[in-house]
């Protein structure tokens, strides 16, 4: 089901807008400067822009969340492909062909779906300022961390598979960045071990593949029916390998040969009931709350079994879910796990 945002218009009408079209949303200013603020919307395609009456505030959601680019202008992080600075060869084409001055730009965010891209006024170390967002790939491109969803470490014989593939030399690769809802891998210069130096934060999910511990919603056994499912899709897969079902942030998932108590152990996680394993890091506390009436509004909607009696609602760092624990179990719970983490990596002093 496509999924839209809703906007009242300035001339009164109410228009629902695709999110999958939208390429940036503008501050721009009301009847004074002093006035409440409006949001300008830029679409793919030869859409005119619309201009609603809601603030970019009022419009950023986590079904739509938007990341400053600096200018007033928020860009959709799901569309974002990659980040690249500009070169003086870049500023003097745009200014050529849009007879505009550039010379405030630094950065060209491409976007998916064949948008065009958008050109930002701060530059990637701007963007990190407030923590590592945008993660170096090479050749000066940065991607999302929110929109990673594995990292595959190369070994030769891999390096030489795509070298073959794509005519080129990729012996200087070592690592494959796979985003949510691209099916074109990057390619990075960078290994496990300098990405995480960087301050990714980076588990492993089985030999040689890594998750971003922060784009994780949950993981569970992944089921004999649906190893079947899967068997009978793609009869090559051998589906009878694996074990775990990894579900992100955006509800896409991916499979893992590892056991899911292996994987608790590795993200720290904490069973929330029917099997389900949330990374204790992702939990936030003060949004860990008893589950209400209103939490009942759109359940059947997002997924969740009607019939299961529910008794916690837990807020991620990547969104919600639901719990039969108590609220107060938890929070007693990620206390543990965090705890039981500062606890291995405190250096132990032998007793004289």
């Amino acid at each position: 089901m496509t999924k839209h945002v809703r906007v009242k218009t300035i001339s009164g009408e109410a228009k629902d807008i695709p999110l999958g079209v939208i390429r940036y949303m503008k501050i721009v200013d009301g009847e004074s400067r002093d006035g409440p603020q409006k949001a300008k919307i830029v679409m793919a395609g030869d859409a005119s822009p619309v201009i609603s009456e809601q603030s970019v505030a009022d419009l950023r959601s986590g079904e739509l969340p938007l990341v400053y680019v600096g200018g007033g202008v928020y860009v959709p992080r799901v569309h974002i492909r990659q980040i690249e600075p500009l070169t003086d060869r870049d500023r003097q084409g745009l200014g050529e062909a849009k007879n505009i001055d550039t010379s405030k730009f630094l950065t060209r965010i491409v976007l998916s779906g064949g948008m065009t891209p958008v050109w930002g006024t701060k530059s990637i170390e701007q963007l990190n300022e407030r923590g590592l967002r945008f993660v170096p790939v090479g050749n000066g491109s940065h991607v999302h961390r929110d929109n990673i969803r594995k990292i595959v470490e190369l070994d030769d014989d891999a390096r030489t598979r795509i070298g073959g593939k794509l005519g080129i030399d990729a012996s200087a690769f070592r690592a494959q960045v796979v985003l949510e809802g691209d099916d074109k891998p990057k390619l990075s210069r960078l290994s496990i071990i300098e990405l995480k130096a960087k301050g990714l934060d980076l588990v492993p999910i089985q030999p040689g593949e890594y998750a971003v511990r922060g784009n994780v919603k949950y993981f569970r056994s992944f089921l004999e029916e649906e190893q079947e499912d899967l068997a009978r899709k793609y009869p090559e897969a051998d589906a009878g390998r694996f074990a775990t079902k990894i579900v992100l942030a955006n509800e896409e998932s991916m499979l893992s040969t590892a056991k899911p108590e292996t994987l608790q152990a590795t993200f720290a996680a904490v069973n929330v009931g029917y099997e389900r394993y949330v990374p204790a890091a992702n939990i936030v506390p003060e949004r860990v709350a008893t589950f209400s009436k209103d939490d009942k509004k759109g359940l059947k909607e997002a997924g969740y079994a009607m019939e299961r009696n529910w008794r916690s609602s837990i807020g991620l760092v990547n969104g919600r879910i639901l719990s039969p624990a108590t609220a107060e179990q938890i929070k007693q719970r990620r206390e543990a796990a965090l705890a039981k983490v500062e606890a291995e990596a405190t250096p132990q002093v032998a007793a004289e």
